[in-house]
């Protein structure tokens, strides 16, 4: 028989490792170790957090417990203040009411305005002016209104477009006021025509009176004109009595005869009264003090009276005050 034939063993073959299969080794231990270490990290998170959470409260408490703690007087204060309602705001008062405006009740007559005085006169005729320094009258009409009448004593009046002074009874002048009531003047300026006579002996004279007041007429100073015996004179009279005089000063431009006229001027003007006659100075007279003002015509006869009266007629009339 044949040989028997060599009979080989059966081997497998081996698997040799290579280096990828040690590498995937490494890395699963790697990732394990990190998984591990992240666990290990989460977990200690976990338990820092769980600690502070359970410090808190209890440094609260100590903190709390080391603040210092209100007296008994602090809580009843705080309990009052609790109890005591909110402060409200101060309100101010408000402003005091005005007092309402008195009614002013209605005049029962119109109230008339009161007078401006006017530098320039107010004319109220060709012949008539009037404002706060000029009084000037032609008797043309009777706007200025002079009084009037007739008495034992005298007659005076408007007549022949003049105004009329008549004197009936002996040794008493009567004084004329013209009705200026505006100022006080100083100077009068007139014409004059004398007629009538006093009576046998007696003298008839006109003129003027200075400082004069009727409610207290003992102190005053007459210029007294007597054109018949063309003679003048001014005499300071106080309580009654002469004090000082000129005495009677002749005057031969005086025009004497019944009808005829004279021009007078006459100013009494703080202590001196002077005199102008016809347009000519006459005389000057100085009183012992100064003269408060208040002027009037007059006329008088001196003795016996006459039927046939004294009388003179005063035409053209002025009277004023200097205007500064």
């Amino acid at each position: 028989a044949p040989p028997p034939a060599a009979r080989t063993a059966a081997v497998r073959p081996v698997k040799k490792s290579t280096g990828c299969s040690g590498m995937g080794l490494w890395i699963s231990l790697a990732v394990g170790v990190i998984l591990l270490f992240c666990l290990g990290a989460v977990g200690i998170g976990a338990l820092y957090l769980l600690g502070r959470s359970q410090e808190a409260p209890a440094a609260q408490q100590q903190e709390r417990a080391s603040l210092p703690q209100p007296t008994a007087v602090q809580q009843s204060e705080a309990a009052q203040q609790a109890t005591q309602p909110p402060v409200q705001p101060t309100q101010l008062p408000p402003p005091p009411a005005l007092p309402s405006p008195t009614p002013i009740p209605p005049s029962p007559t119109p109230i008339p305005p009161t007078p401006v005085p006017s530098e320039t006169p107010m004319l109220i005729s060709a012949g008539q002016e009037l404002n706060d320094h000029l009084f000037r009258d032609d008797f043309e009409t009777t706007f200025m209104m002079w009084d009037y009448g007739s008495d034992e004593e005298a007659d005076w009046g408007y007549e022949n477009g003049a105004y009329l002074l008549r004197v009936k009874v002996s040794d008493q002048p009567l004084s004329f006021a013209p009705p200026i009531t505006s100022f006080s003047p100083t100077t009068y300026e007139f014409d004059a025509v004398v007629s009538g006579k006093p009576g046998s002996g007696g003298t008839g004279t006109f003129g003027v009176l200075c400082d004069y007041f009727p409610a207290a007429s003992s102190n005053y100073v007459m210029v007294e004109i007597d054109p018949y015996g063309q003679w003048f004179a001014i005499t300071q009279y106080i309580n009654s009595e002469p004090f000082t005089s000129t005495e009677n000063v002749k005057q031969t431009n005086l025009s004497r005869n019944p009808g005829e006229n004279n021009h007078i001027l006459v100013e009494c003007q703080w202590k001196y009264v002077s005199v102008f006659i016809n347009d000519q100075w006459a005389a000057e007279l100085e009183t012992n003090e100064p003269m408060d003002g208040g002027m009037s015509l007059f006329i008088a006869n001196w003795g016996p009276t006459d039927p046939d009266y004294y009388q003179v007629l005063i035409d053209n009339f002025s009277a004023w005050v200097p205007v500064q």
